[in-house]
């Protein structure tokens, strides 16, 4: 009976089964222009906004060589441009007909009605990291992928596949050294996991190079990776932020308050996935230490910052100028009273379910809103720093 009973959840999991093709002949290089883009040509197709997807397997190797190639080309073109890379997380994948690719695909479209709003003439450029992690799409059983998806993402991560591109991108972006462009990088859920891998070194090293070296002092400008590295409900263990909290409470020194933020990550309250079982999974590994269990967004010692509506009389401490409490669209980012330095580029928000609702609800029109914004003030400042 229960060998039966194996068979039939076997069969049942693999009928829902979406699996991606495996990875291509092709790994060093391409020779193909799928898009036929010419980047020598200002005007290219004459689009205001693209999207371009680019599929990894669970070693992040390249279902087709020829996506990364596509993308690089799409951001040669010597038109100014805002570029968001987005990897995105648990039960989604890089298909046509997938919510997140759909949804994207608008955000994208957004940014460019924003840029026509304000009379810039820039190009936006999205790329969708696509990863298999969507294993089934039989209801019940999919609840069951979470762990096996979680250590795809390590794999993917430890592959270095997206610290190559986030380092093609900005490689690309500094042969073109157009003070109008914009980098914005995303993550969602475990594809927040791999997005922070790529980048945490990276960002640690450039904290230390601003560092003032001594006491009492600020530190100098850092700059990020891209512009803006943005973490929406991440699946990771808040022990691997540590290095970051640690500078968060330390009083010894401080931060400019022309310091732009280099990394927000923002997580809902009522998010079942990071704060019952992501945990409940930690504890099935045996990890027994709290940071180890929890992840970022739901560990209160490292939280910075709170994202909900705006109250009546929040225009006494909100603003839209001000990144330390920044409001706008009805949306109120805030920081805590205590625990966190202000102007520190590292913000951790927790956010209202009426905001972001739940581990998927991310789209919500509100916080889109509110984000567009956020970023929209980010390129305004540093525009404003670079001409100074």
């Amino acid at each position: 009976m229960l060998r039966f009973a194996m068979i039939v959840g076997v069969l049942l999991f693999t009928a829902g089964c979406v699996h991606f093709d495996p990875a291509g002949n092709n790994q060093d290089e391409c020779l193909v222009n799928k898009s036929g883009a010419d980047p020598s040509k200002a005007n290219d197709r004459g689009r205001s906004a693209t999207v371009k997807v680019i599929r990894y397997t669970d070693d992040g190797l390249y279902v087709d060589r020829c996506d990364f190639t596509d993308a690089l080309l799409e951001l040669q073109q010597p038109k100014p441009q805002v570029v968001v890379l987005y990897v995105h997380g648990w039960k989604h994948n890089g298909e046509s007909g997938d919510t997140d690719l759909i949804e994207f695909s608008r955000l994208v479209d957004t940014l460019a009605s924003n840029e026509a709003a304000r009379g810039h003439d820039r190009r936006v450029v999205g790329i969708y990291v696509a990863w298999d992690a969507k294993r089934t799409s039989v209801p019940i059983l999919k609840e069951f992928t979470f762990w096996g998806r979680k250590r795809a993402a390590d794999r993917i991560s430890q592959s270095a596949a997206i610290t190559r591109l986030l380092g093609a991108i900005d490689r690309t972006a500094e042969k073109r050294a157009d003070p109008d462009d914009l980098t914005i990088y995303v993550g969602h859920s475990f594809g927040a996991r791999i997005l922070y891998s790529a980048t945490a070194q990276l960002l640690v090293h450039r904290l230390q190079l601003a560092h003032p070296g001594e006491r009492g002092q600020s530190f100098e400008h850092m700059s990020g990776t891209g512009d803006l590295v943005l973490l929406i409900n991440p699946a990771f263990e808040a022990s691997l932020y540590s290095v970051f909290a640690a500078q968060q409470n330390r009083w010894q020194e401080s931060f400019l308050s022309s310091q732009l933020p280099v990394l927000l990550a923002i997580s809902a309250e009522n998010d079942a996935a990071t704060k019952t079982a992501f945990p409940l999974g930690q504890l099935a590994g045996l990890e027994l230490s709290q940071r180890r269990r929890t992840t970022l967004g739901n560990y209160k010692p490292y939280v910075t910052h709170r994202l909900g509506p705006c109250a009546a009389d929040a225009s006494l401490a909100c603003n839209e100028t001000s990144f330390e409490n920044y409001c706008a669209k009805g949306v109120c980012l805030t920081r805590n009273t205590s625990g966190s330095y202000p102007h520190n580029p590292f913000i951790v928000a927790q956010a209202d379910s009426t905001i972001v609702d739940g581990h998927g609800g991310i789209w919500k029109p509100q916080f889109i809103a509110w984000l567009t914004s956020f970023i929209g003030e980010l390129d305004k400042k540093k525009s404003e720093s670079t001409k100074q």
